[in-house]
């Protein structure tokens, strides 16, 4: 009897202390998810609507408050607002509308800060928290690329290349309405100076220009070219400075219209980059000698030994 009265009290404690320590078990913890993945910075004209998907682990839904700040780079609340929340098991998007927009576009979005965080109902303590960058949160962002010559011919046809990427991957950026200027965009009777596109699925857009004739442009006067680009309420532009590039004239003057073959024909080439043609800048003479049978080769060029001629005074054209 001595060796069993021991193991039966051991038993009866066991069993005492593990019922004992179920009545006593705790609630466990609520704990919050947060999908930073999910979060969405929408711009308005003037303000901003920060989006995100959040969760807890719960049988039923329960109070909460949903809080979201804009920084500066120096800690500076730039905005704040708040809104109360019911959370669930299930996944719910909510937003927060916050008084700010980035004004200097790119500039503002890179440097600027979101900071996020989510209280329980009466809890000072925040449940979750995080920190997101505007720059990757705001969909409509792109920066503009351009391509083009660094002269204007007045008069011509003049075609940039433009193609809007975005500024955190290099992905092209569809849809952004692109509008182009020369000179002074507040100029109504400029025709020609203006010009519109809008990027395709590769994010590259076409701008043509059809330059109106303009008399006495010099050559080392400068033209600025400024390129807006808009995608929702995102705004960003370039500008590129460029030169003219004066109207080149030619004519071919022969001393007659008809030739047999092997007969040298005599041209005068007139070249002027005057816009109204007074005279010639540069006089050269040419010589070619006619093929004998016809054939696809060029003809043979049989300049003089003083081909290029100085400059002479006032040219006519001859009339025919």
């Amino acid at each position: 009897m001595r060796t069993r009265m021991p193991r039966v009290v051991v038993l009866l404690s066991a069993f005492s202390f593990s019922f004992f320590a179920q009545g006593q078990t705790r609630n466990p913890v609520t704990s919050v998810v947060a999908n930073d993945k999910s979060a969405r910075l929408a711009l308005k004209e003037k303000s901003s609507v920060f989006s995100i998907d959040l969760s807890a682990n719960v049988p039923q839904t329960i109070s909460a408050t949903l809080e979201g700040k804009i920084l500066s780079p120096d800690d500076k609340v730039l905005a704040t607002a708040s809104i109360p929340i019911q959370l669930s098991s299930t996944p719910k998007r909510f937003e927060v509308l916050l008084d700010w927009a980035p004004e200097k576009g790119l500039e503002d979005a890179a440097s600027s800060r979101l900071f996020y965080e989510v209280h329980l109902d009466k809890s000072p303590t925040p449940a979750i928290f995080g920190i997101l960058s505007p720059y990757a949160l705001i969909p409509d962002l792109f920066e503009l690329h351009f391509l083009g010559l660094d002269a204007v011919g007045m008069g011509r046809t003049y075609v940039a290349r433009v193609w809007a990427t975005r500024p955190d991957s290099e992905k092209p950026v569809a849809g952004v309405s692109l509008t182009a200027t020369f000179g002074d965009e507040d100029d109504d009777n400029a025709k020609g100076t203006k010009a519109e596109a809008r990027t395709n699925s590769r994010g590259e857009a076409l701008l043509t220009f059809h330059l109106p004739e303009t008399q006495g442009a010099p050559d080392d006067e400068e033209l600025d070219c400024e390129i807006r680009g808009t995608r929702g309420n995102f705004q960003n532009s370039l500008s590129a400075t460029l030169r003219y590039w004066r109207r080149a004239a030619v004519l071919l003057s022969t001393d007659k219209p008809l030739y047999q073959p092997d007969q040298v024909l005599q041209c005068v080439l007139w070249f002027s980059t005057t816009n109204a043609m007074p005279g010639p800048s540069v006089l050269c003479a040419l010589s070619f000698t006619m093929p004998t049978t016809p054939s696809r080769s060029p003809l043979t060029r049989k300049p003089p030994a003083s081909a290029l001629l100085p400059r002479i005074g006032p040219f006519r054209p001859p009339r025919n």
